[in-house]
This record gives structure tokens, sequence and C-alpha cells, in this order.
């Protein structure tokens, strides 16, 4: 593997000349992480999933980890975030679950009643889990 130029160090502005330019801009890209945003896991139940209209048969099936991990590897993504598509707390914590036993999903987007009179409860005893990035509400 080609060496980044001595004197060059993380954080630090530096000028190059243009035949340095290439190594730096592909040490880069072996550096950063392709995060797909926005993954959904379900485990399809009919009545449950009943927003999958006939536009979207083709997802009308069990979408799990295990599923896109060798997709994701295929396509050089580093990882996701799992995002709720039910709202309901359960789900939540099987995403939690799911994040926990598979360390390409970096972090969730779950569900909370923010409605509730009782959120204060609900995000106490959610707290702990370090992956929950945070919450959404479908108005």
């Amino acid at each position: 593997m080609e060496k980044i130029p001595s004197g060059i160090e993380k954080n630090k502005i530096v000028y190059l000349n243009a035949s340095h330019y290439h190594l730096i801009v592909k040490s880069i890209l072996t550096i950063i992480m392709v995060i797909d945003a926005h993954q959904h896991f379900w485990t399809y139940d009919a009545i449950t999933h009943q927003w999958i209209d006939d536009s979207m048969a083709v997802i009308r099936k069990d979408f799990l980890p295990s599923d896109i991990h060798l997709v994701m590897a295929e396509n050089q993504i580093d990882g996701c975030v799992s995002v709720q598509a039910e709202q309901n707390s359960d789900e939540t914590l099987q995403l939690l679950n799911y994040a926990a036993s598979n360390d390409f999903i970096k972090g969730v987007v779950g569900w909370v009643d923010l409605q509730s009179t009782s959120i204060e409860e609900q995000l106490y005893e959610i707290q702990s889990y370090s992956l929950l990035k945070g919450f959404r509400h479908i108005v």
C-alpha cells in the first residue's frame, strides 16, 4: 500500500503538490465510513404492515439483519442506522436487540409516544441504550 507523504498529520493543514493529491484522496476514502442512514427491519405481518399496499408488494416479506449484511458488504456499505417502521415501543426494543447482535448496525432511531403523559418514564426506561440515537414520531 502506498504511504502518505511524510509531514502530513491528522487535523493539520498541509499544502500539497498535485503528485500527492491522488494519494491523499485514496487515503481519505479508506477511512470514511459509508452508512445507510435509513434501514428498516421487520418480520412481515399482513395486519401490522397493512400500509404496504400492492404497489409495494415486493417488500411484503421479512427484512432482517441477516438478509442485508451480505448485500452491504458486497456494495462496500460499512453500516446502517435502523429506523422504526411501527409505532410501538416493542419494535424499538427489537431493533436495539438487533443492533446489539450486529455490529454493522451503528444506531437505532426508535419510537416513543411523544404525546404520552408518561413520556418521562418511557425515556427513563430506555436511556441506557447507547445505540439509541433518536426517535421518529409519525404525524
